[in-house]
């Protein structure tokens, strides 16, 4: 494609997206003016003290300062995350119980048969928070 085609291409995406854009911002606004309407509760699937429960802490009291209404955190632990997400996919789909996934997340419907829930069906991702670090570890022993 020489520059000239994609010249036309990016102005005709720019065209497209500032066509769309007011009305996205437009509906965006109206729910931001009307969410959340009571408090939101936010499912951790492990124990408290958890590294997972302790980065849910700090979002959730960043959250709970930018919308104005509590954010209370739900542990239940259990199952390997099974038991807080089943709560998640069976509570309402309003928005106001959230659950804290981890990678584990991705592959329980794979190791298990009977999830009284479906992963791709039943949860919808929101924000990807954080990616732990990992290490490789190599013990040597000298002698």
């Amino acid at each position: 494609m020489c520059w000239a085609s994609r010249a036309i291409a990016r102005a005709l995406v720019a065209a497209a997206l500032l066509t769309i854009l007011p009305s996205h911002l437009h509906a965006q606004a109206e729910l931001t003016s009307s969410y959340p309407k009571k408090l939101v509760r936010i499912i951790v699937p492990f124990a408290a003290g958890s590294v997972t429960d302790a980065l849910t802490r700090v979002i959730a009291q960043n959250l709970s300062d930018r919308i104005a209404q509590p954010v209370i955190i739900d542990n239940k632990p259990g199952a390997s995350g099974n038991l807080g997400a089943e709560l998640v996919a069976k509570s309402l789909g309003d928005g106001h119980t959230l659950l804290m996934a981890t990678g584990n997340h991705t592959i329980n419907m794979t190791l298990y048969r009977n999830l009284n829930y479906d992963t791709v069906k039943d949860l919808a991702p929101i924000i990807f928070c954080a990616s732990p670090p990992r290490f490789w570890f190599h013990i040597h022993r000298f002698r």
